[in-house]
């Protein structure tokens, strides 16, 4: 059985292909998640505070989570492994961790997360971080944003001419990739995989993309100082023990353009 340690999007798509449950690991006892991991073959440990208040809050919510789901797991089912659904935010580069100086409060969490993960464990964690997820949800990303908008109000904003590149990579391939993991032998796997593409994309040519889904679209601009760099950079060599999603992002921005025009 797969099981996830929290709803929310990522687990809703998986779900939706793959024979999976989840468990709310903050709202039961220790005792009651025993019972649920006795059963469990692959735990996927998704359950985040994305806005973390300050660091006590941040350490209890993501590390100390965290820690207390893989004790329990292992303590109870030796057998067991633990996919830890981390984060790009604590990286410098794909391979390297930032100075931890340099690290949100969120990332630093995430980052005692992982790495306490690997060292309780490197042979039945796999710890994966994806690149940006398309969420195809406006609250969510800046792509499901943009989409949105063009389908709604006829007209996007661009910022600093849409020159920021991301790595997109659509909810139903990272739930792909993760059905891959979960009946992987980790022993091929590395314990640290980055959910990538090897192909990156600015917001200016999704913009052109858009117009040609919606040739009066009017694009506007916003300049702005001090943007926040995203990694987007990638290789996928580490991916190579997994059936490679060679994706087109178009297909996706249309389908999602193309849903939101058929609601209204």
């Amino acid at each position: 059985m797969i099981l996830f340690t929290g709803r929310g999007d990522l687990f809703s798509t998986f779900n939706k292909k793959y024979p999976s449950g989840v468990v709310s690991v903050r709202n039961l006892t220790d005792n009651e998640l025993k019972a649920h991991f006795r059963q469990t073959e692959v735990l996927i440990h998704n359950a985040a505070d994305l806005a973390c208040a300050d660091l006590k809050t941040a350490v209890e919510n993501n590390f100390l989570l965290t820690k207390r789901v893989a004790d329990l797991l292992f303590e109870v089912n030796a057998n067991a492994k633990m996919i830890n659904i981390a984060s790009m935010s604590f990286l410098e580069n794909e391979n390297d961790y930032k100075n931890i100086d340099n690290m949100s409060l969120y990332a630093y969490s995430k980052y005692l997360a992982e790495t306490y993960c690997l060292q309780l464990n490197s042979k039945q964690i796999v710890s994966v971080r994806f690149s940006t997820l398309f969420y195809q949800n406006p609250a969510k990303d800046g792509l499901s944003k943009l989409i949105h908008d063009a389908v709604d109000f006829n007209k996007i904003t661009l910022i600093n001419d849409g020159t920021a590149y991301r790595n997109f990579i659509p909810l139903e391939v990272a739930a792909d990739y993760l059905f891959q993991i979960a009946n992987s032998p980790f022993e091929k796997l590395d314990n640290k995989i980055n959910l990538v593409s090897d192909k990156k994309h600015n917001f200016k040519q999704i913009a052109v993309f858009l117009q040609t889904l919606e040739p009066d679209l009017v694009i506007e601009n916003k300049n702005l100082e001090h943007i926040t760099d995203v990694l987007c950079d990638f290789s996928i060599e580490k991916l190579k023990y997994l059936d490679i999603k060679d994706f087109n992002l178009d297909k996706y921005v249309e389908e999602y353009f193309t849903k939101l025009k058929n609601k209204q």
